[in-house]
């Protein structure tokens, strides 16, 4: 979102110079980072220490990502506050959210097809569904 919006930001002020140069000003930072770290991680490649902190680290970022995972189903699938409210076990998950996201996460671990394809046709069925 942050490069397509620094991308707008920059062609709609200063034309397609002005969006090249607003989207390199995003990138490029981090190429830079990542360059640098990346470089000094070969010098600490056979260091055992480092070995050690990286695999520390597998298990924290994988709670990372599960967390954010969590929040995204409860923000798209899960709905806590009309549970709350109506007190139905079908007003935390509705049966259509609950069959999309299962027909989904099947399709995506059977099928194996580029995420923008899922996305997209997950569009079309919110619209053809009006949810």
């Amino acid at each position: 979102i942050g490069i397509n919006m620094a991308t707008y930001v920059g062609y709609d002020t200063a034309g397609i110079f002005g969006g090249i140069i607003a989207t390199l000003g995003t990138i490029l930072p981090a190429i830079v980072i990542v360059s640098i770290v990346s470089g000094c991680l070969e010098k600490f490649n056979g260091n055992p220490f480092v070995g050690y902190a990286f695999y520390g680290l597998r298990p924290a970022v994988t709670g990372l990502i599960a967390a954010a995972g969590y929040d995204v189903l409860k923000v798209s699938v899960l709905h806590v506050d009309d549970f709350l409210k109506a007190g139905r076990i079908t007003a935390l998950a509705p049966p259509v959210y609950l069959a999309l996201f299962m027909g989904f996460f099947f399709a995506i671990h059977k099928f194996k097809k580029h995420p923008t394809a899922y996305i997209g046709a997950a569009a079309v069925m919110g619209i053809v569904l009006k949810l």
